[in-house]
Parts: structure tokens; C-alpha cells; sequence
């Protein structure tokens, strides 16, 4: 009963974050159908009027978007995991240097000791004179649950959508011998782009081990024999943003990457198959034996709940850094919305537009020509 229940509340969920998501396409469908018909079907200049306005509504809900997030962060206090309320929280822990079965992790490209290392083999693409890198390669340390402890407990924070904003970054450019010695870190899927001729480059992001993070997400704790993977629509909309996270796709495009049923099907078995063994690890029973709940597994990710969309953030940043630059970046937005909101009330005010009858008129001499 009670699986059912959470399992209603999870469909309710994926059906609000549905709703919300074609409701953001029909919106953009009708700013660009606006951009576009307006100066067309009607005249240059209001179509012009139109495009800053939209620009300006942009930029001041950038503004407020950011601010809120400052306002979130200053408002989560700090908690321990071992008495983290279930909810929205901040944590500061550190990673280990040695993996689930006892092996250093080390950077591929720096050899410096991590708890997480991002692998990017990226290839130069011209346009006009600027050179353009794009990713066509992506490896990582640990594909789901990344180990944060700080001394009271151990959390779980899911990588596939962690917004990693701060981490050490080393880049090297790569000749096709490096690449083909590099390939076996990389899925099997993508290493017949690594063989395309031009000009490649690799990445290397690492967290440091045994240095504070500071992580802000959704904190849950459940029993070891509890499938965290097996909740409905809500964790098949998560294997889609996993598959597009593992092909390299950018934070913020998550969401707007096709991703076939068959690939999240697939992406959602193997989350399973290294939950099971790791929860069997931490019970300390044998591979083939059912989990018995014996331990609290602690969590942590987006908020997706109740129609709340707030992400899960990873930073080397403090807390009061990250607020710093929310502000600034909300500042530079509200800046660029109110010159943009000017210059349209400028236009208006003073650029000559023609009149109503003036464009019937046009547009009926366009239309009417053989």
C-alpha cells in the first residue's frame, strides 16, 4: 500500500513536471512565432518592439531566477548527515581518494589524487576565426552515486544531475596516439569518433579528496533493501537526463536531449545492478544474497517533488561565495533587462512606424501580386 501510495505521488509528480515542460515549449513555440511573424505580418518596427520586450522579459526573469536562488542557499541552514532532516539541505563533506573496493583514484590526465575525476575528449571545430571545442568523448569515475562524508555519516549524491560548478581543471592537447591510448577509459559507443582526423584536445575536471564540499540538494534516507531506481515515472525521466549526462551534454541541456526508450531502459538496469552490489557491499553479504534492509542508505538529490524544480548543486565554493555571485549574476541581468526595456521604450517613443492602414495596404499589394 504504502509502495503504491508513493508510487501515485510519483506519477502525480512526472505528470506536473510534464505539464510544466510542454507548457515552457508552447511558450517558447509562441515567442519565436511572435520573433518571427510579427515583422513580416505586420511591420519591421514592431516586430523590432517585440524582440526587445521579449529580450527584457528574459533577462529580468534571469534576474529573479538568481535571486531566488540566494535567497534559497541563505536560507538552507547547514546540517550533519547523521541528523540531516529529510528535505532541501546544505552539507559540507569531503570525498575519499580510494574507491568502493579499496583503489586510488587518480586524475587519468593529471595523476593527482581526487574523489571524482571528469574525462572530456573534445575536437576543434572552425567557425570563421574562432575555434569552437565540442565534446565527443566523455568519461567519468563513477557513472551514479558519488561518496560524501563528513565524520558523523556517508550520503550518496547522484552525479547524473549534480550541477558541478567549481573543480580543479587541467587541458592537453591530444595527438591520435594519446587518444587511442586514452580510448579504453571512454564507453564502447564512443570510441570510433576518437579516430576522426583534426585537431583534439582533452579536459580533465577532479574534485580533490579530503577538501570540504559544499553540496545543496534534496537529502533522503531509505533502507539498503529499498530500490531507489524503481519509483515510477519519476526515476525513467532521471535515466533520460543520465543517458543525455553521459554523452557529455552541458547541465542545463539536459532536458532538451531525445533520449530513445530503449537507451533509458537500459541506463535504468545498470543503476540498479551497481545499486545492488553496492548496498551488499555495505550490508557485507555475498553477491547472490537479497538485501535485508539492515542499513540507512542517505541520498542526495534535485528537488522534483510538489511541483518544486530546485537543483542539486557541487561546489568547491562556500556558501557565501556562491551567494556572491548568484547576486551578481542576478544584478547584471537586471542591469541588461531595464537598458533593454529603455532602448524599447525609446523605439517606440521616437522610431518612425507606420501606421495600421499603411501596412493593410502593403501587405495587400504583396499578397495580390501575381
Amino acid at each position: 500500500m504504502a509502495r503504491d501510495r508513493r508510487t501515485e505521488a510519483a506519477e502525480a509528480a512526472e505528470e506536473a513536471l510534464r505539464d510544466r515542460r510542454h507548457r515552457r515549449r508552447r511558450i517558447a513555440r509562441a515567442v519565436l512565432a511572435v520573433s518571427l511573424l510579427l515583422p513580416f505580418g505586420l511591420t519591421f518596427f514592431v516586430g523590432l518592439y517585440a524582440l526587445f520586450g521579449l529580450a527584457a522579459v528574459g533577462l529580468f526573469w534571469t534576474a529573479y531566477e538568481s535571486w531566488m536562488q540566494s535567497r534559497e542557499f541563505a536560507d538552507t541552514p547547514t546540517s550533519k548527515i547523521r541528523s540531516a532532516a529529510q528535505g532541501y539541505v546544505e552539507l559540507v563533506a569531503q570525498g575519499s581518494d580510494m574507491d568502493e573496493e579499496g583503489r586510488p583514484i587518480r586524475g587519468p590526465l593529471s595523476g593527482q589524487p581526487c574523489c571524482y575525476w571528469q574525462l572530456t575528449a573534445e575536437r576543434e571545430h572552425d567557425r570563421g576565426n574562432v575555434g569552437r571545442w565540442w565534446i565527443l568523448a566523455l568519461a567519468r569515475s563513477t557513472p551514479d552515486l558519488l561518496p560524501l562524508s563528513d565524520g558523523t555519516g556517508t550520503c550518496l549524491m547522484n552525479l547524473a544531475e549534480a550541477e558541478i560548478e567549481a573543480g580543479e581543471v587541467e587541458i592537453r592537447p591530444a595527438t591520435q596516439a594519446e587518444l587511442q591510448d586514452m580510448a579504453h577509459l571512454f564507453p564502447e559507443a564512443m570510441r570510433p569518433a576518437l579516430a576522426q582526423p583534426g585537431t583534439w584536445r582533452f579536459r580533465e575536471m577532479r574534485l580533490p579528496a579530503g577538501t570540504d564540499l559544499y553540496a545543496v540538494g534534496r537529502f533522503r534516507s531509505l533502507p539498503s533493501n529499498n530500490d531507489p531506481f524503481d519509483s515510477g515515472p519519476l526515476d525513467r525521466d532521471w535515466a533520460r537526463r543520465a543517458v543525455a549526462a553521459d554523452r557529455g551534454t552541458a547541465f542545463r541541456q539536459l532536458d532538451a536531449v531525445e533520449v530513445t526508450p530503449q537507451a533509458v531502459t537500459a541506463r535504468l538496469a545498470e543503476a540498479r545492478a551497481r545499486w545492488q552490489a553496492l548496498v551488499r557491499r555495505l550490508e557485507g553479504i555475498p553477491p547472490d544474497a537479497l538485501p535485508g534492509g539492515t542499513v540507512m542508505v542517505h541520498l542526495l538529490g534535485p528537488e522534483r517533488m510538489l511541483g518544486r524544480n530546485w537543483p542539486l548543486i557541487l561546489s568547491l565554493s562556500p556558501e557565501h561565495r556562491q551567494i556572491r555571485q548568484r547576486l551578481r549574476h542576478a544584478r547584471t541581468a537586471l542591469f541588461l533587462g531595464l537598458a533593454t526595456a529603455s532602448v524599447t521604450f525609446l523605439l517606440i517613443l521616437f522610431a518612425p512606424t507606420p501606421s495600421v492602414q499603411d501596412t493593410l495596404t502593403a501587405i495587400r499589394l504583396v499578397t495580390m501580386r501575381p
